[in-house]
Order: C-alpha cells, then sequence, then structure tokens
C-alpha cells in the first residue's frame, strides 16, 4: 500500500490534467494545472487546519472527474481533445521515474532536508496538518512556504509512514509538468522537436546546480529543497503565457496557477513572481494587437491582466503571512539575521548606507564582491553568472533572427530586454541578504544557489520561444537545428562532466548507509522509550547534521533541543526571534531536564572530557556508555535531584 499509494496519486494528478484539458486548457498545459492547482487547494485548507479533508476531498473530486470524462468521452462518444506532446510527456516519464525512484528508493542526505524540509514533510504526514505549530521538542520555527510539503502529503495521502522517495517523486511530478509546458507550441507534424525539448528540460537544472572548482553534489532530481522548483515554477509560468491560447480565464489560468505556487516555494520567490507578472504585461503590450482594439483598450486590457497577475503572487504570500502570524507567531515580513530586518527595511537599510559617507567593511565587501563573483565565478555549467546570461540572451537573438512573425520578433525583443533588466532587483535582493541577514562569515556563501532560480527559469523561458520561432521560422532547417544543437551541447557537457553517480538512476547506494544505520538505531531505541516522553541528544564530534538526523529520525518521538556540535549549549528561542546560546554546567542541564520533562538521554558520541564535566549526574559516572554497556540512560529524579540511570541498552 505504501508503494502503491505513489501511483495513485499519480493517476489523480493526470485525471485532474484530463479534466483541465476537457474545460479548453491546452493540453501540454494540463498537467502544470494539475499539480499546482492541487499543492495550492492542499495548502489552502491545510492553513484552515483542514489538511486530512483537503486530501479527502481532492481523490473525492479526482474519482468524479474520471466517471465524468469516461461518460463524455465513452457513452457520449464526444470527441477527445487533442492531447498534446506535453501531456504525453507527463505520463510517460512521470511512470518511468516513479519506478525508478521506487527501485532505488533515495534518502534525504542534505542539512537542510533535515532542519526544515524534510523534518516539515515527515510532520505534516505524521499529524495531517500544517508543520507550523508540530510539537517536536526542540526550537522549531518553520516558515518555509508549504507549497512543496503540500505536494509531497499528497502523494503519501494514503497508508500510514513517510517514505523520502515518495517526496522526491512529488518534486520531480512539478519539474516534468512544467518540461511538457515546453511542448506547448508544437503541432502534429513537429514532433522532430520533441527530442530536444524533452533533453534541454531534463539536462537544465544539472547544468545551472552542478558546477565544477570544485563540483559541488546536490542531485537536482534528488533534491527536496525549493531552488529548482523555484525556477521551474518561474519559467513554467512564462511558458504558459508564450504558449497559451484563447482569451480571458482560459488564457491566463494555467499563469494565474504557476504564480501562485511559485510565490508558495520560498521566501525569494516572491521576486522571480513580480518579475513573472512584470514580463507578462510587457508582452502583453508588445505582442500582436487584435485587429479593431484601438491602443487605449489594449493598454487597458495589459495592465488589467498585470493586475490580476499581481493578485495571483501577493494573495497567497498575504495568505501564508497571516497564517505564520496567527499559528506560529511569525512575523513573514521580518527576514531575521544580523540586522532582524524587515523587507522593505532592509532596502531603506541599503540606500542609506549607499549614500552615505561611512559605510561598513561589510558591506563594501559584499557589495563589490558579489558583481566580482557574477563576472568570474563558475557557477553553472555553462561558466559564470555572465557567461550563462550571455547564453540566454544570445538564445533569445536567435530566436528573434528565426522568426518570419512581426509579433514574435517583437516579443523576444521585449522579453530579452525586460528579463535582462528584471535580473537587477533580484541579483540586488541576493546581496542585500548578505549585508544585512547573513553573518559576515557567512559573506558568498553558496550565492550560487540562490541565483540559479532566476537562471533557470530564464533559460525555459527562452529555450520556448526559440520553439515558437523554429515552428514557424523563414528558416525552418535552421530553427529546428539551433534546438538540436543545443540538446546535443548540453548533454555532451552533461556527459563530460557529470559523473553517473550522481545522477538518480546511477547514484551508490552505499550513500544512505549512514542515514539507514541512524534509522535503525532509532528504530531499536524508540521499542524501549515512552512515546509520551521526551528523549535527549548527545552527539560531542558534531557540526550539527549528525543531531538533526536523530531529531528527524525519532519523529514523532519527542527530542530536545541538545547538543548539536561545539562547546555544550543550551539553545533556547527568545521574544525577538533570536536564539540564545548558553555554555552549561552540570547544575545548569540538571536544572534544564526538570524544566523540560526530559525522561531519556541518549548518548552518540561523548569523551571523557563530557564525562568530567557531567559525571555527577550520572549514577555510575558514565562507565556504562564507555564500557560499551548502554547508549541510554533513563532521567530519574528524586527529591528534585536528576539521577541519570543506565537502561542497559546497546545499539
Amino acid at each position: 500500500m505504501t508503494d502503491l499509494r505513489v501511483f495513485l496519486a499519480f493517476c489523480a494528478l493526470v485525471v485532474l490534467a484530463l479534466f483541465y484539458m476537457e474545460r479548453g486548457v491546452r493540453g501540454s498545459l494540463a498537467p502544470l494545472c494539475a499539480v499546482c492547482s492541487a499543492g495550492l487547494f492542499f495548502a489552502l485548507l491545510g492553513c484552515a487546519g483542514l489538511l486530512e479533508l483537503a486530501g479527502w476531498a481532492f481523490y473525492l473530486f479526482c474519482l468524479l472527474a474520471a466517471g465524468w470524462l469516461l461518460y463524455r468521452w465513452g457513452y457520449r462518444k464526444k470527441p477527445l481533445p487533442a492531447p498534446g506532446f506535453g501531456l504525453w510527456f507527463f505520463v510517460g516519464a512521470g511512470l518511468l521515474m516513479l519506478l525508478v525512484l521506487a527501485v532505488r528508493r533515495p534518502m534525504f542526505v542534505t542539512w537542510d532536508e533535515f532542519s526544515t524540509w524534510g523534518t516539515a514533510a515527515k510532520l505534516m504526514k505524521l499529524n495531517d496538518g500544517l508543520y507550523t505549530t508540530a510539537e517536536v521538542g526542540w526550537v522549531w520555527t518553520a516558515t518555509q512556504p508549504p507549497f512543496l510539503m503540500c505536494l509531497g502529503y499528497l502523494v503519501q495521502f494514503f497508508g500510514q509512514g513517510f517514505v523520502e522517495w515518495q517526496h522526491y517523486a512529488a518534486v520531480d511530478l512539478l519539474l516534468l509538468a512544467v518540461i511538457g509546458a515546453l511542448f506547448s507550441p508544437l503541432r502534429k507534424q513537429d514532433w522532430p522537436l520533441a527530442v530536444p525539448l524533452a533533453l534541454i528540460g531534463f539536462l537544465t537544472p544539472f547544468v545551472f546546480t552542478l558546477y565544477i572548482e570544485p563540483l559541488k553534489v546536490a542531485p537536482p532530481w534528488l533534491d527536496s529543497l525549493a531552488d529548482v522548483p523555484m525556477g521551474f515554477l518561474f519559467g513554467g509560468a512564462l511558458a504558459a503565457w508564450f504558449a497559451g491560447q484563447g482569451r480571458g480565464v482560459r488564457r491566463l489560468l494555467p499563469v494565474c496557477l504557476a504564480l501562485a505556487a511559485l510565490t508558495l516555494t520560498k521566501d525569494t520567490a516572491l521576486a522571480l513572481g513580480l518579475v513573472a507578472a512584470a514580463l507578462v504585461c510587457v508582452d502583453s503590450l508588445v505582442a500582436k494587437r487584435e485587429e479593431g482594439r484601438d491602443l487605449a483598450k489594449h493598454v487597458g486590457l495589459s495592465l488589467g491582466r498585470f493586475g490580476v497577475l499581481l493578485a495571483c503572487v501577493a494573495g497567497p504570500f498575504l495568505l501564508w503571512a497571516g497564517h505564520l502570524s496567527a499559528a506560529a507567531g511569525v512575523n513573514r515580513f521580518e527576514l531575521g539575521g544580523v540586522r532582524n530586518a524587515g523587507m522593505a527595511e532592509m532596502f531603506l537599510l541599503f540606500f542609506r548606507e549607499l549614500f552615505s559617507s561611512e559605510k561598513s567593511e561589510h558591506f563594501l565587501l559584499v557589495l563589490q564582491g558579489m558583481p566580482e563573483r557574477y563576472l568570474t565565478s563558475r557557477s553553472t555549467m555553462l561558466g559564470s553568472g555572465a557567461l550563462a546570461t550571455a547564453v540566454i540572451l544570445l538564445l533569445v537573438a536567435l530566436a528573434a533572427l528565426l522568426t518570419k512573425e512581426a509579433a514574435q520578433r517583437r516579443r523576444c525583443i521585449g522579453f530579452g530586454v525586460f528579463s535582462a533588466l528584471g535580473f537587477l532587483p533580484y541579483f540586488l535582493l541576493i546581496t542585500l541578504t548578505y549585508i544585512y541577514v547573513f553573518r559576515p562569515e557567512q559573506a558568498f556563501e553558496s550565492f550560487e544557489r540562490y541565483l540559479y532560480p532566476y537562471y533557470i527559469g530564464w533559460f525555459l523561458a527562452s529555450v520556448l520561444l526559440l520553439a515558437l520561432s523554429a515552428r514557424a521560422s523563414r528558416f525552418v532547417v535552421e530553427g529546428k537545428a539551433a534546438l538540436w544543437g543545443l540538446s546535443l551541447l548540453l548533454t555532451l557537457r552533461c556527459w563530460l562532466i557529470l559523473p553517473p553517480v550522481y545522477t538518480a538512476v546511477a547514484f551508490d547506494p552505499s550513500e544512505f548507509d549512514e542515514r539507514r544505520r541512524f534509522e535503525q538505531r532509532v528504530n531499536e531505541l524508540t521499542a524501549h522509550l515512552d512515546p509520551e516522553g521526551r528523549t535527549f541528544v548527545i552527539s560531542t564530534d558534531d557540526t550539527g547534521l549528525k543531531w538533526f538526523t536523530y531529531c528527524y529520525a525519532f519523529l514523532p518521538w519527542q527530542v530536545d533541543y541538545s547538543y548539536g556540535g561545539g562547546p555544550f549549549e543550551i539553545k533556547e528561542l527568545q521574544e525577538d526571534g533570536s536564539r540564545l546560546v548558553t555554555p552549561v554546567d552540570a547544575e545548569a542541564w540538571e536544572e534544564h531536564l526538570l524544566e523540560t520533562g526530559c525522561t531519556t538521554v541518549f548518548i552518540d558520541k561523548a569523551d571523557e572530557a563530557f564525562a568530567q564535566e557531567y559525571e555527577a549526574l550520572f549514577e555510575d559516572g558514565m562507565r556504562a556508555y564507555f564500557d560499551e554497556e548502554t547508549v541510554l540512560y533513563d532521567v530519574v529524579v528524586q527529591n528534585g535531584q536528576v539521577q541519570l540511570v543506565s537502561a542497559d541498552i546497546l545499539l
């Protein structure tokens, strides 16, 4: 049942895509509409505390929709709308992807998957509710927007337990739906272009997220973090507009759904959503004006579309901000960090310091260093950010040269100019986070990861414009050759520098050996623990990853926020949202154990120095641990005093 539920969820999404297609949405855009609307529906009801009800309502609707479609296409013999290459791709590639993941069964291995995204996704499945108010026994300020976690919950709605590869499957289905949107311009006679578009879409996350000097490994098809999906949704929203058809709601619906989903993917996605809405408005202004419509009406209609898209971006953002404030007491408009500045305040601080005669050393370091890294740092397989930008704009220029339609040429020129201008405020936003949010020692840390969502969406939209031009080019052969050449160049580039072990198909199973050991240890431990109790974890040689991994593995058992690396510390959340780090002695630790109600202490790793500091609290002075007789101590309280007694459990 655990594996069958993924196939059931996939079938439900396909039915929903067919339903959208029957209601007039272009077949290749229907999977994107289905995945986005499903995730948004779960997020909306989740904010209202009705997440489990959302699951039953979703699957019931898909069941009724399947019956309605069979009635119309079978009993009534209504002609089947053209599904398009995109829908066929989504079905075929989706089934293949589910098969690969079900056989390989990858697990979470990175830091953020355990500290936020993986923990949040697991909490939703275990509690049938949003993770914002979940009790996990340690400091939990979950502010990550819920769209990706809601997709993971949708896929795992039936059955018990949380399975990590199935969460990957949910994210990957979203990526495949966006790739399917790239097929929207293709007609039956354009089938030779389907292969290069599929290759380009599949390779895009590798090209922009795996780079050398040194090669940084975070396999994008085995990644539950938000950056790649955010870039895909950015490009998907633009593709939905460029390849859309019809008028009014039918034309805007796929764009609106993609933008709303984008906004609920990550905090910085708000900026991408605003840029996408502006680019659609520009395209609406410069594209072909309908015959008989005067200029004033054309401008008014374009601005009206812009207003609708702004509402689709701002509405979900404000809804989530209201939920965070009510449910978790978190102000989403404050970014926290070293200055604890709000979004608007951050820009005010920047311009105030920019025109001030006295600038901090950190301000100058970041302000000068970010452009330098954009120009010189090899952050993609295409080279530096500047080279990636040049390649993308070259594709747009090629699309403008190939087309024989004046409106398409204006569209390409408008997109090229204003997408480049839109990159500037996004780049500034990322720069400001390094000045006012990150600590000085974190300057430029992972800066590539915060920029490549824009590159990904920008690139996908440019490829779609090239496909539109190639389809009706005055140089038909040259246009098709350009797409084939691009796909082959990307394939060759990945083949030469990307080890197969970093793909979803050929990764080394030993990559997850340590994770499996963690899971086995925790499973054996929980057989001896009280589900209502709380465990204190000690791992003295850890930088934090082990501790977070144990916290994640223990869920739904309660784990106290304990030893995460460095000197022994108790970390508490303050009223201003910051974390107070306090080194503790044996007396302070005893008081903490009493106050938090810890019932057991699990020692993953401790040394003699630790024993010398805290042995007074242990009945045996920790000898049972060092003699390899136990890793678990029970917290026994007598007359207000704590005594840690060996539980005689060795893993």
